[in-house]
């Protein structure tokens, strides 16, 4: 996590040099390397990338053996960092110097939304540890997001026989109240794009 908060990885809406910098191959390369390493059971590991598209990273965990009837689980989040908006960082801190305080990490991008790819493996790691058994997963992490998901419709379409049909989707991005405990969206907004719409 925090070579992920090192890099400057912002969203493609925000850089126009994305394609050519390095810094989503970085982002998006740390995240798949530390999924493979953690050497899931049943687990595979690709990263999507197409000319003139962001990338996404797409994790497949296979339910555990002996599990009947398995659900199918979907996992939704991002790696795409907004504009670190500098001068409004405390003193001590900047946007890709990561920070440990406490049990808080500060730094661009480990909280929107670099924690889920971290959040959603490590919870199914800690059932296989525990022998606790778990459905089907499959995990989207798109590099698009803060600049409206232009690519995620493409890429969810190129992989609908592996997402197959979700029997829950859990979207690892949202807003917390505080931080003394758990909280839960259970409805989310839309996103409408000019150049998106027909006869626009």
């Amino acid at each position: 996590m925090i070579e992920f908060v090192e890099t400057p990885n912002i969203s493609p809406g925000f850089d126009p040099e994305w394609e050519t910098n390095g810094y989503a191959d970085k982002a998006v390369g740390i995240i798949a390397k530390w999924s493979e390493d953690l050497k899931l059971e049943g687990c595979t590991v690709k990263v999507l990338k197409e000319p003139k598209r962001t990338h996404m990273l797409l994790v497949v965990v296979e339910a555990t053996k002996g599990v009947a009837d398995p659900k199918n689980i979907l996992f939704y989040g991002h790696c795409d960092k907004q504009p670190p908006c500098t001068e409004q960082w405390r003193k001590g801190l900047n946007p890709y110097k990561p920070v440990v305080e406490g049990t808080r990490l500060y730094g661009r991008g480990a909280s929107d939304d670099g924690y889920s790819i971290y959040a959603i493996l490590g919870a199914i790691k800690a059932c296989q540890k525990n022998g606790l058994p778990h459905d089907r997963c499959v995990v989207v992490i798109e590099a698009c997001e803060e600049s409206g998901s232009v690519d995620l419709g493409y890429y969810l379409e190129s992989i609908k026989d592996i997402l197959k049909t979700p029997s829950l989707m859990v979207i690892m991005d949202s807003g917390n109240g505080d931080y003394e405990r758990m909280w839960l969206t259970t409805s989310l907004r839309g996103n409408i794009s000019k150049d998106r719409l027909p006869n626009s």
